[in-house]
């Protein structure tokens, strides 16, 4: 572990925030996997409606093995409805604490140093998103730092 990094354990740093992109996300993938569903039934029933026309009856073997298929495939996308849900949920909440994390580090260091006044290294944990934010915010800090230094040492 490096000196700019930190580990949390805490999974809702804006609750707000990550809930949204995640409902968003989950949301966006439902919908996507509810128009799969609907295409394929329409291609399924394309084929049926085909075969019917050609003259076949409906108790055909054909027919009935695309009425099969087409009942286990809405049943493999239903689980995976039900199934993959709960799964982009926690990885939406995994992947919005990538963002929401390092903004509420700021943020939290930032209000220390308003209140105490103490400055301290801001630190991200591993595979946070924004370490270009941490370092110019280091950055700046320092030479904060150092400048109101300099006006001490000038002023005695």
């Amino acid at each position: 572990m490096t000196t700019n990094q930190i580990h949390r354990k805490k999974w809702l740093c804006n609750p707000a925030f990550q809930f949204k992109l995640t409902g968003f996300f989950v949301a966006l993938a439902l919908i996507n996997l509810l128009f799969f569903a609907a295409a394929v039934n329409w291609y399924f029933h394309v084929i049926q409606a085909g075969i019917l026309e050609s003259g076949a009856s409906p108790e055909n073997p054909v027919l009935t093995f695309i009425v099969n298929q087409r009942s286990s495939l809405n049943i493999v996308l239903l689980g995976l409805a039900i199934f993959g849900t709960p799964f982009m949920f926690v990885l939406g909440i995994w992947l919005s604490n990538k963002v929401a994390g390092p903004i509420y580090r700021v943020t939290q260091d930032l209000n220390n140093l308003d209140h105490t006044g103490e400055q301290k290294i801001i630190k991200f944990r591993e595979g946070d998103f924004f370490n270009e934010l941490r370092d110019a915010l280091n950055s700046y800090l320092e030479r904060s730092h150092h400048s109101k230094t300099k006006n001490n040492d000038d002023n005695n």
